[in-house]
């Protein structure tokens, strides 16, 4: 049974603290730490609050454009995609979102961008860009 402290909390057994604690510097997760003490990710995530231990994996935050907007992900090519399309799919994918930022980035500021009008110009733009690469080729 848990004892509590002054101020009302519950204080672990010196054995559990120690376990925790030792998990928590090998680096674990919240969800691997309770799953080795057998409580839920919850309780780690408390535990680990109450003592000022930062989370171990922390967010990884999406970079901004020079407006200030969150970029996709899938930009960086941190994104899994790559596990489900071939290098050249991937590659259009993200030249994809690259024209589309771009093409946002030209609008009035609070504009959205007309994402229908954008992708029939950039099918365009693709078509135009093969026939390109093809001539210099040949």
């Amino acid at each position: 049974m848990n004892r509590k402290s002054p101020a009302g909390k519950c204080l672990l057994p010196p054995a559990e603290e120690t376990r925790r604690l030792e998990l928590y510097h090998a680096g674990l997760s919240d969800t691997r730490i309770a799953a080795a003490m057998g409580v839920v990710p919850s309780a780690i995530w408390q535990w680990r609050r109450y003592r000022g231990l930062p989370t171990q994996h922390p967010k990884i935050t999406a970079p901004r454009d020079s407006r200030g907007r969150k970029i996709r992900f899938l930009l960086t090519g941190g994104c899994r995609m790559e596990q489900a399309m071939s290098p050249q799919e991937c590659e259009i994918v993200r030249q994809f979102f690259r024209d589309l930022l771009a093409y946002s980035n030209k609008l009035p500021p609070g504009k959205k961008p007309d994402i229908a009008r954008f992708m029939k110009g950039w099918s365009r733009l693709q078509k135009d860009r093969k026939i390109a690469a093809r001539e210099r080729r040949t």
